[in-house]
């Protein structure tokens, strides 16, 4: 079956002020239900280079047999590779770091990333949940979108989701019960690093560091044996993509074990995790030569590296202009032009809420970022001189960016989030984008939303450099201002927290009192042992969170 989509509007980054936009077209041939990820050439996508440590890498590696990996999963009749391989990335980085993650939800990931089953999704032609998927589309649900939850489904019916192709079916409305979308996520991923595939070893290191490296490769299936454990293929790029994550690599893996339809020159090969069952190649692992040509190409999406996340908390709440990484990255001045480029988004906040972390995709290594709090003046952003830091650092990675705020209270209603990049040493002031082209959608889109400005001073719409809806990709994760001990909710301690719990357990009256605060000491419930932690935190002896923010 031939199905022709039209590919991503990519941005072309442009010295002049209108911004080139190239549509790209391609066609995806559906030979098998496991090659699902479409071609899109010219994304630009740059990697990072990982410093060396002087020692030499070793000749064989594996995560597998460091007991990282986690159970093999079998997407099925999905067609949802993109999903599966990104879970089975997070999941063995929380294994590296002595964790025992749950088993998280590759099909809750692909349900809220398609149109028709979720309001966050994306334009993917009518996409079902067995047409495919693009990578950027499992990082924007782990960072910008809904975040893991527990698979419900993966050794049901339901695992098989080519069934279901309209609203009405009876599969579709369990599949809608089991996948709440505003469920509490479990998991939200704060860093992610593009890696720069031109040096072997550089991938290595990346493997090494952070236990696996998220990639994809064109499918020719002559090119396998027949058990699937061995794969290379060196013709030109098909159009059937499927993504892995890349656990270990083998210099001395004999060329003559690879016995499809072609064989490499040299021994070594990567050592892959699939998500085809444990059927499947070495109990759900294969080899794919060094000299494979498809590989890591840029039209198959990024090679990236999950290297940051937290347990999300029970009053976090991720502010975002849609569940997409980006669309490219754009820097809209002339180079020469500025040293400084200020990316703002609008967004709107809750009563007692409080800045954690701003999370931003930018390539420039080296630049310097401050990220600010911007009023409103009427339906823009004010000028610098009204703006309040909330973080800075220096962009040391391209890719996803986390600025740790420590809970910085914001006001509530409409406000703007700025991220101010400063070149250093020949970077760039790059940012990435999001761009209402033919797969993403800006939910609620308006003109206001993304603004632009040189100095501060002179702030111009997004909108003005191109014809398509552009915001920025960036989200702010925030939580509520609540504190341990504080019954009242006067967000403060005082002796008076203690006698209206008091009050509480008598069952007389108390003119204020907030439960959730008043567990001064995270048991769960609300009993004579929270008037004693906060009576011990006034008389000044430690407590374990009598004062401190409710996570």
């Amino acid at each position: 079956m031939m199905i022709s989509m039209l590919s991503a509007l990519v941005l072309i980054q442009t010295n002049a002020k209108e911004i080139n936009i190239a549509p790209l077209s391609f066609e995806l041939e559906v030979t098998d239900t496991k090659s699902e990820v479409p071609s899109i050439k010219g994304k630009p996508v740059s990697g990072s280079l990982l410093e060396s440590d002087g020692t030499e890498l070793p000749s064989y590696y594996s995560s597998k047999d460091l007991g990282y990996t986690t159970a093999i999963k079998d997407q099925q009749k999905t067609n949802c590779c993109w999903a599966y391989s990104t879970i089975s990335n997070l999941e063995l980085v929380m294994k590296k770091n002595g964790e025992q993650p749950d088993t998280y939800s590759p099909l809750h990931m692909a349900y809220t990333q398609s149109d028709i089953l979720s309001p966050y999704g994306w334009f993917f032609r009518n996409r079902w949940l067995n047409i495919g998927g693009l990578p950027d589309m499992s990082i924007g649900y782990l960072v910008y979108g809904n975040g893991t939850r527990e698979e419900y489904l993966e050794n049901s019916d339901l695992a098989d989701l080519s069934v279901i192709t309209t609203t009405t079916e009876p599969q579709y409305k369990e599949l809608e019960a089991v996948h709440d979308l505003e469920s509490t996520p479990l998991i939200s991923v704060d860093k992610i690093i593009n890696i720069d595939t031109s040096d072997r070893d550089n991938v290595k290191r990346a493997i090494k560091e952070y236990g696996c490296v998220s990639t994809s490769f064109s499918v020719t299936w002559s090119a396998f044996d027949t058990s699937r454990t061995n794969y290379y293929y060196n013709n030109a790029v098909s159009n059937n993509g499927h993504a892995v994550i890349i656990i270990g690599w083998d210099d001395d893996y004999d060329k003559e074990n690879f016995t499809g339809s072609c064989k490499p020159e040299n021994n070594g090969a990567w050592i892959c995790q699939n998500s085809w069952g444990e059927k499947a190649g070495e109990n759900g692992f294969f080899y794919i030569s060094y000299e494979d040509k498809t590989l890591f190409i840029e039209s198959l999406g990024q090679t990236f590296s999950i290297t940051g996340y937290h347990h999300v908390g029970r009053y976090e709440k991720n502010h975002s202009p849609g569940q997409s990484s980006y669309s490219g990255y754009w820097e809209p001045f002339d180079n020469n032009q500025t040293n400084t480029a200020t990316y703002i988004n609008r967004f709107s906040f809750e009563e007692d809420e409080l800045v954690q972390r701003i999370e931003f995709d930018c390539p420039c290594v080296g630049s310097d970022y401050s990220v600010y709090y911007i009023p409103t003046s009427g339906s823009t952003p004010s000028t610098s001189d009204s703006w309040t830091e909330l973080s800075s650092g220096t962009v040391e990675y391209s890719g996803t960016i986390c600025a740790l705020c420590d809970n910085i209270e914001i006001p509530s209603g409409t406000g703007f989030i700025g991220v101010k990049l400063t070149k250093n040493n020949g970077s760039d002031l790059r940012m990435g984008v999001l761009n209402d082209w033919s797969y993403f959608k800006i939910p609620d889109y308006d003109s206001d939303m993304a603004f632009i400005t040189k100095d501060g001073l002179s702030i111009l719409k997004a909108r003005d450099y191109t014809t398509k809806n552009t915001v920025f990709s960036m989200c702010v994760k925030t939580t509520k201002n609540y504190l341990y001990g504080d019954s009242d909710n006067n967000k403060k301690i005082s002796i008076k927290d203690a006698t209206i719990i008091q009050r509480k357990l008598a069952d007389l009256p108390a003119p204020v009192y907030f439960e959730i605060t008043a567990d001064s000491d995270n048991s769960g419930m609300v009993d004579i042992t929270d008037v004693t932690v906060i009576q011990k935190h006034l008389a000044h002896k430690e407590t374990d969170y009598v004062g401190k923010h409710i996570s």
